[in-house]
């Protein structure tokens, strides 16, 4: 080899090394940060929440956490602002080992400070403690109560032909008191089961139920729209009822006009009532708002509060000269004593059936996720009334809106509050139930 060649290998196995050396990562060089100190932990439901005293020190810039769950190492950071780290998502009581540890501006980690503790009961096996499932119309409903702040699912699964459950749907709540129904089978038995899952992988048992599902059916358009004294009669521009009544189902998703807008009624006319023009017993009611962006379903006058009322046949000699009655607030006479009770009259609520008070719920928006995506897939599942399940059957249908989205009322000193000026929207609405009960 001669001096040229061998001064071309040493050179390139010069800039080898430096290629190398540089691709090393450097260990942090510094002096140690000092320890936490007066530390404490204290369990709670799945975790526990660890207090410490902060150093007093400039070099220190956080506190951090290292443990294992599931047999996965997890490390948890806190500023130097707070003296609290939380650490959360064991599914037993089983005792965790936590390595405390002070980082320096350098990021020298300080000498460890490991202590243990025993976690209580996770969340997730109290809720499902909780867990009860009942038959539904077309399907199944599952209740629980959670008493804690943390999100918790469910995942609904459908025995299959070979006799093995399939996943089929999840869905997840942070509310405290949550009702889930599963619906789309037909009235034929049928085996379900469900169980609950957190946001660190821990699940619990399933809860199975072999059923037959109520009878349910959507009712028949056109509807046929019964104007009682008192109701709205009127519609805005080119957004009339017919909109929402003489169409086959549809969801109106994303659509301007495709919606009916109320007339502005200057205090009156917030209530309209549908002839379902056969008797049902009513499952439930499913409200598809007006959606010209993604914030409008839940902005401008889009129902958001309503109230719903059935009856199985009218007081057709109310109809005229009775306007007192069919008011929504109701309406007394003097009493016949100085001093006496107020007399009540008659009252068309009196002889109407409850059928619930329900609100849209606007969904919460995970951190990160797109709002747009979840608000727009919100509005096209609709917003489901759900009616109790001994309701009496019903042939007419009458609904009050209490509230839109830009206003609680006319009248906030009366409850309950109308709709700001009775103007509202909406995009499309749906109706189901049993229609196989006696017509007679």
């Amino acid at each position: 080899m001669n001096m040229k060649n061998i001064f071309l290998t040493a050179a390139a196995i010069l800039c080898a090394a430096v290629i190398l050396q540089g691709c090393k990562e450097s260990e942090p060089v510094g002096p140690k940060p000092p320890k936490v100190g007066d530390y404490t932990i204290t369990p709670i439901n799945g975790g526990g929440i660890v207090t410490y005293s902060v150093p007093e020190s400039e070099d220190v810039m956080y506190i951090m956490a290292e443990y294992n769950r599931k047999g996965l190492p997890y490390t948890e950071r806190s500023s130097i602002y707070n003296n609290t780290l939380k650490i959360e998502g064991f599914a037993n009581t089983d005792p965790v080992e936590v390595t405390l540890y002070t980082m320096s501006r350098k990021g020298v980690k300080s000498d460890p400070t490991v202590m243990t503790f025993t976690p209580l009961t996770a969340p997730i096996h109290l809720v499902r403690e909780t867990l009860s499932v009942a038959t539904d119309f077309a399907g199944v409903s599952y209740f629980w109560q959670n008493r804690f702040s943390t999100e918790i699912g469910i995942a609904f699964l459908v025995l299959d032909d070979m006799g093995k459950f399939q996943d089929h749907e999840y869905r997840f709540s942070k509310l405290k008191d949550v009702k889930e129904t599963f619906r789309g089978f037909p009235s034929e038995e049928q085996t379900f089961g469900a169980y609950l899952i957190d946001n660190w992988g821990n699940s619990s048992d399933t809860l199975k139920i072999t059923t037959i599902p109520f009878f349910e059916t959507m009712t028949k358009k056109p509807f046929s729209r019964y104007i009682l004294p008192g109701d709205t009669t009127g519609e805005t521009g080119g957004w009339p009822f017919t909109a929402i009544s003489n169409k086959t189902w549809h969801t109106a998703v994303n659509t301007n006009a495709d919606a009916w807008l109320s007339v502005n009624g200057a205090g009156k006319g917030h209530m309209f009532t549908i002839d379902l023009t056969e008797k049902f017993q009513m499952s439930r009611v499913v409200l598809y708002p007006r959606i010209r962006t993604a914030t409008e379903p839940f902005g401008s006058i889009n129902v958001r509060n309503i109230e719903i009322w059935g009856t199985a046949s009218l007081k057709t000699e109310m109809l005229t000269n009775n306007a007192y009655y069919w008011q929504d607030i109701q309406a007394f006479d003097e009493p016949a004593e100085e001093g006496g009770e107020p007399i009540p009259k008659a009252y068309w609520k009196d002889d109407w059936q409850d059928l619930g008070a329900y609100e849209v719920v606007k969904p919460d928006v995970p951190e990160g996720a797109n709002s747009q995506e979840i608000y727009i897939a919100a509005c096209a599942a609709g917003f489901s009334f759900d009616m109790p399940i001994d309701v009496e059957p019903i042939r007419y249908i009458r609904f009050i809106i209490r509230r839109t989205w830009n206003g609680v009322g006319t009248q906030p000193d009366v409850y309950p509050t109308r709709a700001l000026n009775d103007y509202f929207m909406f995009s499309e609405i749906s109706m189901y139930g049993d229609n196989t009960v006696p017509q007679n």
